[in-house]
């Protein structure tokens, strides 16, 4: 019986080790916890409102990144795009708006809490992307003109305009692109009450922008003919002549004719109107007419015929064609009379000759005059007119010889 007992103790003891190493290899260790990250770079810095994008260049080594924006853009309301290394933050935040006119600092902060800063620097570049040709129009730009400027890439005229800065007063005038405008021109309106003098003047392009090398001044406007209420006229007629830009008072009018000018005599004036009377002594036939205000003169594109008058002198007839000294020319015409006044006969060198003025005698209807050749009537060949009060006769239709 005893030694039964001891058996019995002996396997009690066996199963209760056994269980006891089975129990022990069941239990798992305590794992150890992973490290956290100590990833804190700028992976990607850029501006991805423009086209193309603006990429940030990397100075890792100073933890600086630098950018250059183009010309025209407007820092500081800048939005970036941003991407840091994996479950590290970035302040100040990704696609929020920041002013960087100076340097802007952001700080990465990784998993683990440690940081690291980096600077941004943003440049505006001083290139623009399109260009600007020296003017080959006059600089004397008048109000109401128009400004053209020439060069390349300007783009839709929509987003263009001029900047002129009055260069004694500082005043600056903005204008925006005529719709005319083109990729290689660009078309401004002057206004129409634009203070005169000298202006610098800007380009813009969008954002972009070119401070021409000319200085521009702007001139009271031309004046400008529309219309003239007849142009068939005859002498001390009065003529309307309609427009603008004519000057409230000072306004002169002439007539042109083949180097003779002739003033006519205001009556009325004003803006967009002037009356004027022809003198009683024009030349007939075809004139042309000009306005003259603020000293800028005009031109009417249309021609005006003034009449002959009825009195006008004709010579339909001389007796000779060759003369010498001492002999009396006999012409034979029309109106070649006025009573009281006398009348005169030209001699007009044609090839040779002298001028020449001299005084005839014309019977009592004006039909003949006589003339006696005068010793010093320089030989030669002349054309011949008469003049009676100042109204002158064709050339008479032959060419005469004075030996």
């Amino acid at each position: 019986m005893k030694r039964i007992k001891l058996s019995c103790q002996f396997i009690l003891v066996v199963l209760l080790a056994v269980f006891a190493s089975c129990s022990n290899d069941s239990e798992d260790p305590t794992p150890n916890p992973p490290a956290k990250s100590d990833a804190k770079t700028i992976i990607v810095f850029k501006f991805s409102a423009f086209n193309p994008e603006v990429g940030g260049i990397f100075i890792e080594a100073e933890k600086k990144i630098n950018l250059i924006v183009p010309n025209g853009t407007d820092v500081t309301a800048l939005v970036p795009t941003i991407v840091v290394s994996e479950k590290a933050t970035i302040s100040p935040t990704t696609a929020v708006a920041q002013n960087f006119k100076s340097p802007v600092e952001y700080t990465v902060t990784a998993e683990d809490g440690t940081t690291q800063k980096y600077t941004v620097t943003v440049t505006v570049s001083t290139a623009v992307s399109f260009t600007l040709s020296p003017m080959t129009t006059p600089t004397d730009i008048e109000q109401d003109g128009v400004l053209i400027l020439d060069g390349t890439q300007f783009g839709s005229y929509e987003n263009n305009k001029v900047v002129l800065k009055n260069k004694t007063t500082g005043t600056e005038v903005e204008i925006k692109a005529a719709s005319a405008s083109t990729a290689t021109r660009l078309f401004f309106k002057i206004p129409a009450d634009l203070v005169l003098g000298d202006y610098t003047f800007t380009v813009f392009v969008g954002a972009q922008s070119l401070q021409a090398a000319e200085t521009l001044t702007i001139v009271l406007h031309a004046p400008t003919i529309t219309s003239v209420d007849k142009t068939t006229v005859n002498p001390e007629d009065v003529i309307v002549i309609t427009g603008k830009y004519f000057a409230a008072s000072g306004n002169e009018v002439k007539l042109e004719q083949d180097g003779f000018v002739f003033t006519l005599k205001v009556i009325t004036e004003s803006a967009t109107s002037i009356s004027a009377q022809l003198p009683e002594n024009i030349f007939d036939g075809e004139h042309t007419l000009s306005v003259i205000s603020n000293d800028i003169e005009r031109f009417y594109g249309q021609k005006i015929t003034v009449a002959p008058p009825a009195n006008k002198p004709e010579i339909t007839q001389i007796d000779k064609s060759t003369y010498n000294k001492g002999d009396v020319m006999t012409l034979t015409g029309k109106n070649l009379k006025k009573t009281g006044v006398v009348t005169y006969i030209y001699f007009v060198p044609f090839t040779s000759g002298v001028g020449f003025t001299g005084s005839g005698v014309v019977n009592s209807d004006g039909t003949v005059m006589t003339f006696t050749i005068p010793s010093n009537l320089s030989a030669g060949t002349y054309e011949v007119i008469v003049d009676v009060d100042g109204t002158e006769s064709e050339s008479y239709r032959d060419i005469i010889k004075i030996n």
